[in-house]
């Protein structure tokens, strides 16, 4: 009997224990039902740039209570808010910082389950769900080239579609072209006429990002630009330096061609008197002495005064003929 007795009441407390045990897991099952029944759906497709802020995004699902509370892998809570809840999605907005690079991961959702004191419990089936793509915000590099129609508008991320919002109130009609993920060309129906020209916003299928950068100058404000001053002055005299070497050999033709044309009239000339001067003097024969031509005076004289030959004589005497004429 002795041994008995502290069997009963260990059987007994082991009884009431099991069914105290199974009252609770009731009541928690009943009270937390509507947690087990809630799910996420995995939406990579979905992409947003790691800055936007007026873009919301959105969590996808099934059986979600309403206003819940996420915790994304890498972000506070207070970086980002719950917009709107749905049973089948909830809506986030970007607060202060910026998204996670390459994915937006949801690592747990909670309800809250007394609406008297604030106690929240865990969805026991949402696990880590990827809910985004993030991409790096699209960027617009500093300018100040001159506006003109179409202004040439370098930066990063551009895609087709991409419109860039500018600041200047009077460039309201424009049409923006892509070229690639690095240009896009600005068409101006009517050229801003005041102020340098600022690209305020960049809009894209993926969302829009907030810039403040200036892309152009206007052509009365660029005398006070000093860095554009100095390169238009630059330029300006480097054109010079190219007229005038241009000058310089115009002229230089000319004068060759002058030159050209007045060497052969000049060398015709000069050149009798090089060849004289290259030659060596000729021996001059000597003068005739007055002997030899009173000698010559005589037989001139003889012959003029011998009678004409008959036409027997006629042939010519070649005594004579052979005979040398004295100099």
């Amino acid at each position: 009997v002795a041994f008995l007795t502290p069997c009963r009441m260990a059987c007994s407390s082991s009884i009431y224990g099991v069914l105290f045990a199974a009252w609770g897991a009731a009541w928690a099952l009943e009270e937390r039902s509507e947690l087990f029944a809630v799910r996420l759906t995995p939406t990579p497709s979905q992409v947003v740039y790691r800055s936007e802020s007026r873009r919301t995004l959105v969590v996808s699902g099934s059986s979600i209570c309403a206003n819940p509370r996420l915790f994304i892998d890498g972000m506070d809570e207070n970086e980002f808010a719950v917009v709107s809840s749905t049973s089948t999605y909830v809506a986030l907005r970007l607060e202060e910082s910026s998204w996670p690079a390459e994915q937006v991961v949801v690592t747990g959702l909670a309800c809250k389950t007394s609406q008297e004191q604030d106690r929240w419990a865990l969805a026991p089936w949402v696990g880590s769900t990827i809910v985004a793509t993030t991409l790096d915000d699209p960027t617009v590099t500093e300018s100040t080239q001159a506006v003109e129609s179409p202004l040439e508008v370098r930066g990063s991320g551009f895609r087709d579609g991409t419109y860039l919002e500018l600041s200047s109130p009077s460039a309201d009609r424009y049409r923006v072209d892509v070229l690639n993920e690095s240009a896009a060309l600005v068409f101006f129906g009517s050229a801003p006429d005041s102020g340098p020209l600022r690209v305020t916003r960049i809009d894209t299928d993926f969302g829009s990002v907030v810039v403040d950068v200036q892309v152009a100058t206007q052509r009365g404000d660029q005398n006070s630009s000093g860095p554009a001053l100095a390169d238009r002055l630059l330029w300006n005299l480097v054109v010079l330096l190219v007229l005038l070497c241009l000058l310089v050999v115009r002229l230089a033709v000319r004068w060759t061609r002058r030159r050209r044309r007045s060497t052969p009239a000049q060398a015709r000339i000069a050149t009798p008197q090089l060849v004289l001067q290259d030659q060596e003097p000729q021996q001059q024969p000597p003068l005739p002495s007055d002997d030899d031509l009173d000698l010559l005076d005589g037989v001139l004289l003889a012959d003029l005064k011998k009678p004409a030959p008959s036409a027997d004589e006629a042939a010519p005497d070649t005594d004579t003929l052979a005979r040398p004429l004295l100099v």
